[in-house]
């Protein structure tokens, strides 16, 4: 279901299913990375931050984690 909404661009839909798989998937870099995106689409930088670490913890070359981080410290 959350891929469904990232489809349909419902970035907080897609936040909410993926929040909860990401319990039971605790150390998934690619689902940390997806939430940090959503959370970035949503414009709450501070929760995409703690996603983007989280995914870089689990696999420092991430490319959509990286991707995240470069977005998130680029000037406004």
């Amino acid at each position: 279901l959350g891929e469904a909404a990232i489809a349909e661009c419902d970035w907080q839909h897609a936040v909410s299913e993926l929040a909860q798989c990401s319990v039971a998937l605790a150390g998934d870099a690619d689902l940390a990375a997806t939430l940090a995106a959503c959370y970035l689409q949503l414009r709450d930088d501070d929760a995409a931050a703690e996603r983007v670490q989280q995914a870089l913890a689990a696999e420092p070359d991430h490319r959509l984690a990286n991707a995240v981080a470069a977005r998130l410290t680029e000037p406004e």
